[in-house]
């Protein structure tokens, strides 16, 4: 029996890259705990390899496993991640495009940490989710993480611009409020992205 290359490179992928940091969130390698350990084997094989696999691949998967693709979108790990919090920005937009309704609903999804999948995502994965929901992400630059941090303390100075040009209003908001260490986003800004914040 042969194997098809995409096969292949699935189990390459699972079996050979068990040392890969799957997030620089949570610079956490094990994603087996909570509802991600609830799972058949199986299916947490297919969690395992949506984690490391390229777009490309991500794409074939997707084609080939729709349904059950769609089930794991909201499972989260052991810090409540969601796949949405994990993911890169090219993965986020291709599942944004083929399960909009079920990403939508993880975009204010909080983990362990308060933080929403908007609170570290950067301008690419923003531009990505705003397609589906520009309003969740407006809603989402006001919240406050467990360290009182929202969107806009975290942001770089892409990200920012991006939510100045579709949430400028809730971005005068956010520059009010201060985190738990009493600093506001202005506080905690480089120059370029202070100058933004302050115009």
């Amino acid at each position: 029996m042969r194997i098809s290359p995409i096969n292949y490179r699935l189990n390459q992928i699972y079996y050979n890259k068990q040392n890969v940091n799957y997030s620089k969130k949570t610079n956490n390698l094990s994603f087996c705990a909570n509802e991600v350990m609830k799972l058949d084997d199986a299916t947490r094989r297919l969690y395992n390899i949506l984690l490391s696999c390229t777009c490309e691949e991500l794409r074939e998967i997707i084609e080939k496993n729709s349904d059950n693709v769609r089930k794991l979108i909201k499972v989260t790990d052991e810090f409540d991640n969601t796949l949405i919090h994990i993911l890169d920005a090219d993965k986020t937009g291709m599942l944004a495009k083929y399960f909009p309704d079920e990403v939508k609903e993880t975009i204010l999804a909080k983990n362990k940490k308060g933080n929403t999948t908007i609170h570290s995502a950067d301008a690419q994965k923003l531009m990505a989710l705003k397609r589906i929901s520009p309003a969740k992400i407006r809603t989402a630059a006001t919240i406050k993480n467990e360290d009182g941090d929202t969107p806009i303390h975290l942001a770089d100075k892409e990200a920012t611009e991006f939510f100045i040009k579709i949430a400028q209003d809730r971005v005068k908001v956010a520059v009010g409020i201060l985190n738990n260490q009493g600093l506001s986003p202005i506080d905690c800004a480089g120059d370029e992205k202070r100058i933004l914040l302050e115009s």
